[in-house]
């Protein structure tokens, strides 16, 4: 179950958006697109799948993010 409100960083909406546009996408692609050191986007990423908008798949270099199902509909463009 989803929280009701979720206050998230500039990094994270960033994030999110990317992922909601690309669907699934390696940390490499997105420390690109968004401009985000390694260490930040693990950061970001570990608080996102604790919120339970992300799930990552595979491992290593195989590695992948990408939105869990039905939380795209909580992020509305403005």
């Amino acid at each position: 179950m989803l929280p009701a409100a979720i206050d998230l960083s500039e990094d994270q909406k960033g994030i999110v958006a990317f992922l909601k546009r690309v669907g699934r996408s390696s940390p490499r692609e997105i420390r690109f697109h968004l401009s985000l050191n390694a260490k930040t986007l693990y950061r970001r990423m570990t608080e996102l799948k604790a919120a339970g908008l992300v799930e990552r798949y595979g491992k290593a270099r195989s590695l992948r993010y990408q939105l869990c199902s039905g939380t795209d509909v909580l992020f509305v463009p403005n």
